[in-house]
């Protein structure tokens, strides 16, 4: 496996919630540039564009697609409205001891996600109009604790610690899965799994490539400008940046040990849930890339290092 697909590259998308329109415009300036992934794996926002990607969707219809998304009307709330405030403020109350035996009251998630699955499927119904490529979408399962890696590939790729890969039987399911950040989105069962946002193992899967023998990596990491945010000091806040502190350590950790060519587009002021910024992340992803072009040619043209 290795040896046929040392040189080809493969492309790695990062999390990012709504920030993931950024890898849109990251794949449309690959395009420009004659840059062909021959494969494509990514976590939540990354791997709902990795999906739609490597089954076909062009990148310009990808770009339709995510203009014409509006997240608003998915969102269906697991409880009513007053139920899910009560629900929030009791969560630091109970982790604090403070109050006791309310776990039965703080649901797994306060979205159900099943209009969330209904769009996707009609996403994923739409005719390719391009050929698939093989792609890899990154999910992680609560019981276990494994990366949950769906592809569809016909050999299953051989073992790797903490990962199990798992046929993409259903795209719908695998991105469904991908994008469910815990305790927003209800984790999604599936064949005894409790299935929640990739994110949690492996946000920017390029040692997954690596393993299946692409030794030349794109990553498109959106994380880092999230880091860059001005930070006000509040709980939610502090949580997020918790997260954020996490993150960054893991994925500079993969990109010290496979060196990706790493992108790393400015999404500054793109919130992580405005939907009216889509477009802006889009163009931000493409200029970022269209800066790198050099660079870019440059690494794609290299020798392979033999290992």
């Amino acid at each position: 496996m290795r040896e046929s697909r040392s040189n080809r590259v493969a492309v790695a998308l990062s999390g990012g919630i709504l920030r993931g329109a950024a890898h849109i415009g990251v794949l449309q300036a690959l395009q420009k540039m004659g840059i062909t992934p021959a494969a494509i794996a990514g976590t939540s926002a990354g791997g709902l564009v990795a999906g739609l990607y490597g089954r076909g969707m062009s990148t310009d219809l990808l770009e339709e697609v995510t203009r014409t998304f509006n997240g608003r009307k998915l969102l269906d709330v697991s409880l009513p409205m007053v139920e899910v405030l009560t629900a929030a403020a009791l969560v630091p109350l109970y982790y604090l001891h403070v109050v006791k035996r309310v776990s039965h009251r703080i649901p797994p998630g306060f979205i159900v996600g099943a209009k969330f699955e209904k769009w996707l499927q009609k996403v994923v119904d739409i005719t390719p109009t391009r050929h698939a490529i093989p792609h890899f979408v990154v999910a992680t399962d609560l019981l276990s604790g494994n990366a949950i890696v769906f592809y569809d590939e016909l050999d299953r790729p051989k073992i790797l610690p903490r990962v199990e890969f798992v046929p993409m039987s259903d795209p719908v399911i695998a991105i469904r899965s991908s994008c469910s950040l815990p305790g927003v989105l209800l984790p999604r069962k599936y064949h005894r799994r409790l299935l929640v946002d990739g994110a949690l193992r492996n946000n920017l899967p390029i040692d997954i490539l690596h393993h299946l023998g692409f030794e030349k990596v794109i990553a498109v990491d959106l994380h880092k400008s999230q880091m860059d945010d001005e930070f006000t000091v509040s709980y939610l806040s502090i949580l997020d940046r918790m997260m954020d502190i996490m993150f960054d350590e893991l994925m500079e950790l993969r990109a010290s040990t496979y060196h990706p060519f790493v992108i790393r587009p400015n999404l500054d002021g793109i919130g992580r849930t405005s939907w009216e910024s889509i477009p802006s992340a889009i163009r931000i992803g493409r200029e970022a890339t269209e800066a790198l072009r050099d660079e870019l040619l440059a690494y794609i043209q290299s020798p392979t290092v033999k290992k």
